[in-house]
């Protein structure tokens, strides 16, 4: 208890003499080294893993509706099957 005491009467004479922004410095210094090496690379991490899932997930749940709408337009005339050339290509 007499430590955190200290330890806020030396801070605020330090808010007092330099002011708050050289007096934090510290504690921004580590929130953003905190932020930078360790909760950067989970985010980014668990981001990817989240994107690689929904993006199967995506993948296999509208792929064959996409195959089966692609199949119905061409049978009714209104697509070309895929890989055909139009004609006039160079």
């Amino acid at each position: 208890m007499l430590a955190v005491l200290g330890w806020a009467w030396r801070t605020a004479g330090r808010i007092l003499r330099w002011g708050w922004v050289w007096t934090l410095r510290p504690v921004f210094r580590a929130g953003l080294w905190v932020w930078t090496h360790l909760l950067l690379p989970v985010c980014r991490a668990v981001g990817a893993v989240w994107q690689a899932t929904v993006g199967w997930l995506c993948r296999a749940l509208l792929e064959p509706i996409g195959h089966a709408t692609r199949d119905v337009l061409v049978g009714l005339g209104l697509r070309r099957r895929p890989g055909r050339r139009t004609g006039n290509a160079a």
